[in-house]
């Protein structure tokens, strides 16, 4: 009698070839994705699934003591010293010009990280997935880091995700003296800061910026018109007394991919040993399918957002919410007080008259079916009030006073409404006094009881799945946004993608009032200081 467990029933060879078939087939499909992901076609969200929440701009601006606790925590085991990378070859260098020592955390990397990386997405009206992995720094006495561009002059570094245009700096600590950003070439009144006093002689040779655990600072390495900024050259000055730590987030033009690809590079190594392993009989079929599907469904869970708020109570008051990054749109909840929205209705009522449009070709105002209701225009800084709110918009936006036109006030009664359009100008009309409109403010000065929709019809994303969908938010057509009018909300949204060129995106029109009256008063807002 042969030795026990030799022989195998028959139909053995045939039931594993078939389980080797289906894992076979899984791991083509599993490969298929990864290379759909490794090329863009799909994206893995780097934000956590938490549920998205209005913020106020405190909570936006600032971090709490644990949160940059966490991330020194989190950077400490890794810190080398820090490089600089070469215009040339696009690698990284020693360099006499950085001398402290530096390490980067993944994108998403924690759930703590993944907050900070929101906040500074809804702070910046720049989607997370345009953003680099935080990198943290430490400053010990001495080291600094000399003045410097944060975009760069080659091609090899912008292939991946465009220019850098924006950078935001977070200081993870307090420094007892030195250690200032600053920006030497900056322009103005640099000495008027309030704490020029206690700037080191570094911290003079510019506009200054002395750190203070929590604080962020968000500067823009182009213009709006996506050209390059000498101006936001900047260094970090010589430690004198204490220690400095810093995160740094650098934010490009578009997607920044290298997360995906390295995810993508990780799966085909961890496959091709899985798959080795298999050949030598190591793994069991079962078991490895079991972590297949664990695998997927956190992706699957990740690509579709599940968990998102879908609640409509509780908002809280001066919030801002990101309603849609295509186009870039941010509502800013009660942004103006009740006596505000009144006083600008006041001074614009004795002066409405029948609405119009320009022909952007033409440059001609002509009466149209287009746009049916009342307008008048406000000077800018007209008074007291109009200056206050046009400031608090300079702010809010990062684009200067002066490069916003004066207020328009339009009153939409019953049946009344303004078919989509662009706010940028096809022609030479409208670009000749401050260029192009780069963004567009829309203030509800009133509460619409029916219709009045803000409505953008050629919206991207899955819309249906935005807070208060049967409430605030409410689809006009398949796969368009509208914003329901509530009075003392405001609306931004960009009419020009990151990269300078119009977003066709962004063509807005007003739904007709189907009962009560609406009032807003639109900001539109240049390239360049407006002259209108």
């Amino acid at each position: 009698m042969g030795p026990k467990g030799r022989l195998q029933p028959r139909g053995s060879s045939r039931k594993s070839s078939s389980s080797t078939l289906i894992f076979s087939m899984l791991i083509i499909c599993l490969f298929f994705i990864l290379i759909l992901l490794a090329l863009g076609i799909l994206s893995i969200p780097s934000n956590s699934t938490n549920s998205p929440k209005p913020h106020d701009l405190n909570s936006i601006v600032q971090q709490s003591e644990e949160e940059c606790e966490h991330l020194i925590k989190a950077a400490k085991p890794h810190m080398v010293k820090s490089t600089v990378v070469d215009s040339v070859t696009g690698k990284s260098k020693d360099s006499r010009v950085r001398t402290s020592s530096g390490t980067f955390l993944k994108r998403g990397q924690d759930e703590t990280v993944q907050a900070i990386e929101k906040r500074i997405s809804e702070f910046t009206f720049l989607p997370v997935e345009n953003g680099e992995g935080l990198q943290i720094l430490h400053y010990e006495i001495g080291q600094k880091y000399e003045s410097h561009y944060d975009y760069f002059l080659d091609e090899y570094n912008t292939r991946n995700g465009g220019q850098r245009m924006a950078t935001v700096l977070m200081y993870l600590s307090d420094v007892e003296e030195g250690g200032e950003t600053v920006f030497p070439s900056a322009k103005g009144n640099i000495s008027a800061v309030p704490w020029w006093d206690e700037l080191s002689e570094c911290g003079k040779k510019g506009l200054s910026v002395k750190p203070k655990m929590g604080d962020a600072l968000l500067f823009w390495n182009m213009r709006p018109d996506a050209t390059p900024d000498p101006s936001s050259m900047h260094g970090g000055c010589p430690v004198i007394k204490g220690n400095k730590w810093s995160s740094t987030k650098w934010i490009r033009v578009n997607e920044f991919r290298l997360l995906v690809i390295l995810i993508f590079l990780m799966w085909i190594i961890s496959l091709f040993s899985a798959l080795v392993l298999l050949a030598l009989e190591v793994y069991s079929v079962p078991s490895y399918l079991s972590n297949i599907h664990y695998d997927l469904a956190t992706i699957v869970q990740q690509v579709t957002n599940d968990g998102r708020r879908d609640d409509c109570n509780g908002r809280v008051d001066r919030s801002v919410e990101v309603i849609s990054w295509e186009p870039r749109a941010v509502i800013y909840h009660n942004f103006l007080s009740k006596e505000e929205c009144e006083h600008i209705i006041d001074i614009s009522k004795p002066h409405m008259k029948k609405s119009t449009i320009i022909d952007k070709m033409k440059g001609e105002i002509e009466d149209t079916f287009f746009r049916t209701g009342y307008i008048t225009s406000l000077d800018r800084g007209q008074d007291e009030t109009v200056r206050s709110i046009e400031k608090r918009i300079a702010d809010f936006t990062f684009l200067p006073f002066e490069n916003g036109d004066g207020f328009e006030v339009l009153r939409y009664e019953v049946g009344q409404k303004f078919l989509p359009h662009p706010d940028y100008f096809i022609g030479d009309y409208g670009t000749d006094s401050g260029g192009l409109t780069v963004a567009t403010v829309v203030l509800y000065l009133s509460d619409v009881e029916e219709g009045g929709e803000t409505v953008f019809p050629l919206a991207m994303g899955n819309i249906s799945d935005l807070p208060c969908w049967n409430g605030e938010y409410r689809r006009d057509k398949p796969g368009g946004l509208s914003v329901k009018p509530k009075m003392g909300d405001a609306l931004l949204f960009w009419n020009v993608r990151p990269d300078g060129d119009p977003d066709s995106s962004s063509i807005h029109g007003g739904c007709p009032v189907i009962k009560g009256n609406k009032w807003v008063a639109t900001k539109w807002i240049h390239l360049k200081e407006s002259k209108v």
